[in-house]
């Protein structure tokens, strides 16, 4: 009668090993793939999280423009988040008939519905996205500013 040798079976595990091994590559690079192809192109943070674009100030510390602090009247402002991770912020008081500009420009970060702001003097101000990211409200000093999206 005729034997099998032994090493038979242990080619047929290694084969099988080596199949097993080889699907679990190839289903692993399928994945990056298939992750790769779904990633979102959009490059621009702002555009990414739909947030970018211009905010018209409304309210100040929960009251309408003009909004009066002492003899100085806060008139109007905006806050524009751009693409990239800028924004650009006016504000014009007037007082005893003279307008002023008071501007912050730098860059903004977004964790879940908090908004940062860094100026490019490196000061701080804290702020959050509300309304489905259509209101931000942010805290320069001790007014809080209410943004609503044009």
């Amino acid at each position: 009668m005729f034997s099998t040798p032994s090493s038979i079976p242990t080619f047929t595990a290694q084969r099988t090993r080596a199949r097993r091994l080889a699907r679990g590559v190839i289903a692993g690079a399928a994945a990056l793939a298939a992750a790769a192809a779904c990633k979102n192109t959009a490059t621009n943070p702002g555009d990414l999280l739909g947030i970018a674009g211009t905010y018209t100030l409304v309210q100040v510390n929960a009251a309408s423009l003009p909004y009066q602090d002492g003899a100085t009247f806060v008139v109007r402002g905006s806050l524009t988040i751009h693409s990239s991770p800028r924004y650009d912020l006016v504000e014009t008081d007037s007082s005893a008939g003279a307008t002023t500009n008071v501007t912050s420009s730098g860059q903004w970060n977004v964790s879940s519905n908090a908004l940062t702001l860094k100026d490019d003097n490196g000061n701080f101000y804290f702020g959050n996205l509300t309304g489905g990211r259509d209101t931000v409200r942010v805290q320069l000093g001790t007014h809080l500013g209410t943004y609503v999206r044009q």
